[in-house]
């Protein structure tokens, strides 16, 4: 919804909003990527600049790593990748690059994650989206930590809510390891049922 009322303003904008949610990067690493940095036959983007302060520098960890890039995130890096040398900014024009300023300007971000039902939605919750989105696929924690490029598990741990569905998976998950079975699968009475 917001990446398309994004597009509608300008198709780049809404492709910016699409990989931070579906990537994790932040803003000023998703305006530093280059062609270079996407290996589509590998399925994966190295993260290796950030954007930050007018400058181009190492990324918030300060070390490169790797993504995974789902078949979404691979569709909107062929297209912006397909025309551009491999050291071209792949949010950028012949105008010049896209910065992350600019874009919430262009777009009226306020207003336009208020009107889409979000208010008070920041870009960065975009990256807590695709976190929380690894998380409940079920990858673990220090998988995630990595792919985010989280310094420490503590920073990661704050994206892992747990649900009720959750936890009565886990639940699931636990009983089916130790060969349980739940009492309201048993037949015929037996050990632990109530008939």
């Amino acid at each position: 919804m917001i990446a398309s009322a994004c597009a509608r303003i300008d198709p780049l904008y809404g492709d910016y909003v699409r990989l931070a949610a579906l990537t994790g990067l932040r803003a000023g690493e998703l305006t530093a990527l280059q062609p270079q940095d996407v290996d589509l036959a590998a399925q994966t983007l190295r993260v290796q600049r950030a954007h930050s302060r007018g400058k181009i520098g190492d990324p918030k960890s300060k070390e490169p790593r790797t993504v995974p890039v789902v078949a979404p995130a691979a569709r909107i890096l062929g297209k912006l990748t397909a025309s551009r040398r491999p050291t071209e900014f792949l949010f950028s024009r012949p105008g010049g690059r896209l910065h992350h300023s600019n874009f919430r300007t262009a777009v009226g971000w306020t207003q336009l994650v208020t009107d889409a039902g979000f208010p008070g939605l920041r870009f960065h919750d975009l990256r807590g989206v695709a976190i929380s989105t690894w998380i409940q696929a079920g990858i673990d924690l220090a998988t995630v930590r990595s792919v985010a490029g989280h310094s420490d598990l503590r920073m990661t741990d704050r994206y892992s809510h747990l649900t009720p569905g959750h936890l009565s998976s886990a639940r699931s998950q636990i009983e089916s390891y130790l060969g349980v079975v739940p009492d309201d699968q048993r037949l015929g009475g037996g050990e632990g049922s109530n008939t």
